[in-house]
């Protein structure tokens, strides 16, 4: 629909995150950021497609360790297993999910994707918190606002981070959400785009 094209995206902000430079006049308020309050569905022509982007990622890296010639080939079961296990991440995370519930409380952000019956609960209160996801993957997670954007940051250990945006277009019926996987076991970071467009009345 084209109706996000005018929120720039740029990356390598602080703390690793996606920040969005909307071209609104700025003025930032309690109602603008309960407005990524409602139900919205997904808009698969202007996302991106997640595994498609983790398996360009491992090829990538693939890639690379070929071009080291005292690295040996790494054991294509291992790179498998490891897209398999980013593919788990993802889906414990509600990445690209066809719909999405968000409801925003005082102090808290809840977000739910349709049919799984979970709910991510972002505490706001400055303080990091310890969460498991149903894959098993411990997160340590600190949520805020900047603005009218959600910031998630997720350190799952080892080196791994998955820093998240929530952030309305240009358009207040656009959602677009960013997942950035940084992987100890990757050379580059996995960025996932999705635009949702708003069910709500």
């Amino acid at each position: 629909m084209g109706r996000s094209t005018s929120t720039a995206v740029t990356l390598g902000a602080a703390l690793g995150f996606v920040v969005f430079a909307s071209i609104a006049d700025g003025t930032v308020g309690a109602s603008s950021q309960g407005s990524l309050a409602g139900s919205w569905i997904v808009n698969p022509d202007e996302s991106d497609d997640p595994q498609a982007k983790i398996e360009t990622a491992l090829q990538s890296q693939r890639g690379e360790r070929r071009g080291r010639s005292e690295e040996p080939e790494p054991d294509p079961n291992l790179l498998l297993s490891q897209m398999r296990s980013m593919e788990r991440l993802l889906e414990s995370l509600s990445a690209a999910a066809d719909e999405l519930t968000i409801e925003v409380a005082s102090g808290e952000v809840h977000v739910a994707a349709a049919g799984d019956g979970r709910v991510r609960i972002f505490y706001l209160d400055g303080e990091k918190h310890i969460r498991q996801t149903p894959g098993g993957s411990r997160l340590e997670t600190l949520a805020q606002w900047d603005g009218r954007q959600l910031l998630v940051e997720q350190d799952a250990g080892d080196g791994d981070t998955v820093n998240e945006v929530y952030a309305l277009g240009s358009d207040p019926n656009v959602l677009v959400v960013v997942f950035r996987l940084k992987l100890d076991r990757l050379e580059e970071p996995i960025v996932i785009r999705t635009v949702y467009d708003s069910l709500t009345d």
